[in-house]
């Protein structure tokens, strides 16, 4: 897949979901499961890790949604009983 960085990123997106409870981890498979459930020809689902600040910064985990050169990284994280949702969305370079 060719690369996409949140440093070159068309948009960025969050939401506080105040009545959702999930890990990262259980958030990320219902979404996975919501693509598969679309059967969406061409999409690929991977997870990626970008650095959090720095380069001496820890890393956090995203789910990488993508179809063609459209690619969307989908990032959870459990605040309080709630759930801090984060899209950054991209686009790819051309294959040639």
């Amino acid at each position: 897949m060719a690369k996409a960085s949140p440093d070159k990123a068309l948009g960025h997106w969050s939401k506080l979901f105040e009545s959702l409870q999930a890990s990262p981890a259980e958030f990320y498979k219902q979404v996975e499961v919501a693509v598969a459930e679309r059967k969406i020809l061409g999409v690929v689902i991977e997870r990626v890790e970008y650095r959090e600040g720095g380069a001496f910064s820890g890393f956090r985990e995203y789910l990488r949604v993508a179809r063609r050169r459209d690619v969307f990284d989908v990032c959870g994280d459990a605040v309080r009983q709630r759930l801090l949702v984060f899209l950054v969305v991209h686009e790819t370079e051309a294959r040639t």
